[in-house]
């Protein structure tokens, strides 16, 4: 199953319960808890390292993931993977 869909849509969500939407030429860094945080670059070119119109995912702040509009990847360790970060998504939109 392809997730990043679904992880784009709930990092969207996050965003507009948090007022940074639109994030059209400006980078957002939002933290989700403790270990994951995410980083979207709403500009078309290369920003913080980050390719434009992508989001960077960072597990314990180090670099997990990179999601497009086109799809992604997320690491696929035992604590950080797909899973485990739509899981902090999810609990993160309920607080």
């Amino acid at each position: 199953m392809n997730s990043m869909p679904e992880i784009f849509g709930l990092i969207m969500d996050i965003g507009e319960k948090a007022g940074a939407l639109p994030v059209k030429d400006k980078v957002w860094t939002h933290k989700v808890n403790e270990n994951w945080s995410f980083k979207v670059n709403g500009y078309p070119e290369p920003r913080e390292g980050i390719p434009g119109f992508h989001v960077m995912v960072e597990f314990n702040g180090f670099p997990a993931g990179l999601i497009g509009l086109n799809g992604g990847i997320i690491a696929a360790g035992e604590a950080a993977n797909e899973d485990t970060f739509i899981e902090a998504l999810k609990q993160h939109l309920a607080e």
